[in-house]
């Protein structure tokens, strides 16, 4: 079974050896532990990594679905800085730190 948006993981179940159980992976923008997520056909393979979202219901997620991964709150940038985040829904895909990418319509 494949959890990822697009197809992503399923891609890498194809390329990486299934022998290879000692794995490390690195999720920026995690979202979801499961839904739509790139890492967890990894995860069930015995992999561990590290999950980054700049939301902290997100993260509080993975703590409880992944707790032997690393689950870090915030966002990926060159600055150390507070941040405001914008969305258009509560547990969304379409989180941002640009007020001009948020279309209240969509």
């Amino acid at each position: 079974m494949f959890y990822s948006q697009f197809g992503e993981d399923k891609i890498l179940y194809e390329i990486i050896s299934k022998k290879s159980k000692n794995g490390f992976y690195v999720d920026v923008g995690c979202f979801h532990p499961k839904k739509y997520s790139n890492t967890y056909m990894l995860y069930k393979r015995g992999w561990r990594g590290v999950n980054i979202d700049m939301e902290k219901d997100k993260i509080e997620t993975f703590y409880i679905a992944r707790p032997n991964d690393f689950n870090f709150l915030g966002a990926v940038s060159d600055k150390i800085e507070k941040v405001k985040i914008f969305r258009n829904q509560k547990f969304g895909v379409s989180s941002t730190l640009n007020k001009n990418m948020i279309n209240k319509e969509n």
